[in-house]
């Protein structure tokens, strides 16, 4: 392999993972309990997907993919810990195994709803969420931003949020009728 192709393996597995790293935290968190266990099998399963990379198939879902290999990781812990902890049952991890990835690939799809539905607002709309939301001010300074009240803040703050509702719930139901 080229040292071209080497690199551009690399940079593809590198933004896969980043994109998918905050749901690989969080399925293995959900089934395994203790936060210093999950960062070591986190890390465990971070290192078997760069070796198994080449075995992973661009036309499927990274997400779950790593999921799938994460769980892997989860029962080689069990296994590992059985003798020291009380754990949870083998059908409870498969069982939530299972809920979990349900549940990511649905929330996957709510993302990328929200993000279509976001364009759809106004500059204004988008900078008010953007101030409340992602910068975290709160109404009260976001009013005194803007030069404005900040119960009509809180108020198109409350319209915007509806009307995203709106949106993916139109999305979802547009996407349900054409499966």
């Amino acid at each position: 392999m080229s040292k071209d192709a080497i690199k551009d393996r690399c940079d593809v597995f590198v933004q896969l993972l980043a994109a998918y790293e905050h749901r690989l935290g969080s399925f293995v968190l959900a089934l395994v309990p203790n936060w210093s266990d999950a960062e070591d099998i986190i890390q465990e399963t971070k290192l078997r997907l760069w070796e198994q990379f080449e075995t992973y198939d661009p036309k499927k879902d990274f997400g779950t993919w790593a999921c799938v290999i994460a769980r892997y990781q989860v029962l080689a812990f069990r296994t590992r810990s059985a003798r020291s902890r009380v754990l949870f049952s083998q059908e409870l991890v498969d069982r939530m195994s299972q809920e979990l990835t349900q549940t990511d690939a649905e929330s996957d799809a709510r993302s990328i709803f929200l993000e279509e539905c976001v364009k759809k607002l106004t500059q204004w709309q988008r900078n008010l969420l953007w101030r409340c939301c992602v910068a975290n001010y709160s109404s009260q300074e976001v009013a005194s931003q803007l030069g404005r009240k900040a119960e009509a803040i809180r108020q198109a703050l409350f319209r915007i949020r509806r009307k995203l509702y709106r949106c993916i719930e139109e999305a979802q139901q547009k996407e349900a009728e054409q499966s």
